[in-house]
């Protein structure tokens, strides 16, 4: 068995021949999380490149700002952030660093 294969889970097939041949299922991939804070992103689907490429794109990921990278709470965040800077009462000095690259996005 090559090493790779360890670490899947193995089924038993019987194939058209009549002999039963030994097939392996890769793990699905972890959950992805936001960048900001690392929760769990929703409605994100976990799957492997190849088999994102079959689903149609309103599958993969929610079609608003940031989908797929950020949560939700995150991106209010950025979005309060990016109107205090449009009025005038922060600069980008206020914004945390950590946030201040999704912000000038937005600005953009």
């Amino acid at each position: 068995m090559k090493p790779s294969h360890r670490r899947m889970k193995k089924r038993y097939k019987r194939s058209l021949s009549g002999a039963v041949v030994l097939k392996f299922k890769r793990p699905k991939p972890a959950r992805r999380v936001c960048a900001l804070c690392g929760g769990v992103l929703h409605g994100v689907l976990r799957r492997r490149p190849s088999d994102l490429r079959k689903t149609s794109k309103s599958q993969r990921a929610p079609t608003r700002m940031f989908a797929g990278v950020l949560c939700g709470s995150c991106v209010a965040l950025i979005v309060k952030d990016r109107a205090r800077m449009k009025a005038g009462s922060a600069t980008e000095k206020d914004v945390p660093l950590t946030r201040l690259k999704f912000v000038k996005q937005l600005k953009a």
